[in-house]
């Protein structure tokens, strides 16, 4: 076989011939954006978060401004409701201490999460003073007086458990949660909390069915 015979036999096109084809690229591009998206449109959403058939938690306190502050005032937001005790100092901070566990665990939800702390104190002088003394001011952070332990105590026999210190309220204001202040309570707060302000299907306004 001569030279002319060998330049005219139909060799197979080489495989790397394939990344100079504008339709190769397309289809690889396609694809990159498309397979999430087909994923996610096959992932089943979670159950709904526990409690959109409650109404709304009635509550009225003074802050440390003297304000008046309810907890209908606070719809709109993801609201985690918990108790600050003042008089023995170990319950003190051991509870604040857990609010900043909390606050870590939550941080990407803080533009719609708010916290309302129900202080046993006697007055607004006492709190003003501890807040400054911890820089614990912070805007999605409430304090509010709860002299009696009345409001939080409600809180606890609403939620059913008597252990739990941190309570999730959705943004109309219903009960979705009682959780206790160890592990797996912060574990279970976290995901209803995020599920709650990232599925509108979860939380739907009171009337209105639950989207599955």
């Amino acid at each position: 076989m001569d030279q002319g015979d060998v330049t005219n036999l139909d060799l197979p096109e080489r495989p790397l011939a394939l990344l100079g084809r504008p339709w190769f690229w397309c289809l690889f591009i396609g694809g990159l954006w498309g397979l999430p998206l087909l994923v996610a449109l096959s992932k089943k959403f979670p159950d709904p978060v526990p409690g959109h058939e409650s109404p709304a938690v009635a509550g009225s306190f003074v802050d440390e401004f003297g304000h008046a502050v309810t907890f209908a005032g606070l719809q709109g937001h993801l609201v985690i409701v918990a108790e600050l005790p003042m008089a023995e100092e170990q319950s003190r901070e051991g509870a604040f201490q857990d609010l900043r566990v909390l606050r870590k665990r939550v941080r990407g939800l803080q533009p719609v999460m708010t916290f309302a702390v129900l202080v046993r104190v006697e007055d607004t002088e006492t709190l003003s003073l501890y807040l400054d003394e911890k820089r614990a001011r912070r805007p999605s952070n409430v304090y509010l007086i709860d002299a009696d332990g009345t409001g939080f105590g409600d809180m606890v026999e609403r939620g059913g458990d008597p252990e739990a210190r941190f309570f999730l309220l959705d943004r109309h204001g219903r009960m979705r949660g009682a959780y206790r202040t160890d592990t797996p309570g912060m574990d279970n707060l976290a995901v209803d909390a995020g599920q709650l302000a990232n599925w509108l299907g979860s939380d739907p306004p009171p009337g209105e069915p639950v989207h599955r």
